[in-house]
């Protein structure tokens, strides 16, 4: 009996202590898995919080350099008007190069401009070929002469658009050049150059008799050419080896 009463005590201690190092067991596995768990999802949580401030900082990268399109299209649209203020100014300006012309005289701003620009090329051409024609000192001395109250090349004026002088200029050269061949009683006379402008016509002659010369441009300015009229006397030089030179400006309308 004492026996027995021995054997079920160490069943019963043996018993409870495999319970109990079952549970301990247990218990430690399950803390095991919870830790692994939860450090795990701290890790994901760091890597999305990581990349998170890496977005934020991304973000606002992108907003510092790219401009939101709202604000790009008004920047857009103050440069176009300032390109357009700009031409405005630059076609309108008096102060376009006038040389001695009033700003309030200018009617028509780019025919001015143009024939403001083609003075200053013609004087130097003119000059030149008179200095060819005539020589150096004689072409300094008369170019002198042909400049004094000479407007049509100091300070012109353009009377009219660019569009209704182009219309005009080569039909009254066309026209001069005709009446001077067909109505010259001097053989020898050679036309150098016609060249009609903003209603000013520029005339250089070569020719052996001045008084049929004179003539010429009498009845040339008399109505000769329909609406060309004279603004001034003729300049004229006379060649050392014979002959003459002469410069011409009449008006047309």
């Amino acid at each position: 009996m004492k026996y027995v009463l021995f054997a079920l005590l160490a069943i019963g201690i043996f018993t409870a202590g495999f319970f109990a190092g079952e549970y301990k067991a247990s218990s430690t596995i399950e803390d095991t898995a919870l830790n692994k768990r939860s450090a795990q999802n701290g890790a994901h949580n760091d890597i999305a919080s990581d990349m998170s401030k890496d977005t934020n900082i991304a973000g606002s990268h992108h907003c510092d350099d790219v401009m939101p399109s709202s604000h790009y299209a008004q920047h857009q649209r103050n440069e176009q008007d300032a390109s357009i203020s700009n031409i405005a100014v630059e076609i309108a300006s008096p102060e376009i190069s006038l040389d001695g012309v009033a700003s309030n005289e200018v009617k028509y701003p780019l025919a001015q401009q143009e024939l403001v620009q083609w003075a200053k090329r013609h004087k130097a051409e003119l000059k030149r070929a008179m200095t060819e024609h005539m020589g150096e000192q004689s072409a300094e001395m008369m170019f002198e002469q042909i400049l004094k109250n000479n407007d049509f090349l100091n300070a012109p004026i353009a009377e009219h658009s660019i569009e209704k002088d182009l219309g005009t200029r080569q039909d009254i050269e066309q026209a001069i050049e005709d009446y001077l061949i067909v109505n010259s009683s001097d053989p020898e006379m050679t036309i150098l150059d016609v060249i009609c402008m903003q209603g000013r016509c520029e005339i250089t002659l070569a020719a052996q008799d001045q008084i049929a010369l004179v003539r010429l441009h009498m009845s040339l300015t008399n109505n000769g050419v329909p609406g060309v009229s004279g603004t001034s006397a003729p300049t004229i030089f006379m060649m050392p080896e014979g002959g003459v030179w002469a410069y011409m400006l009449v008006q047309y309308h």
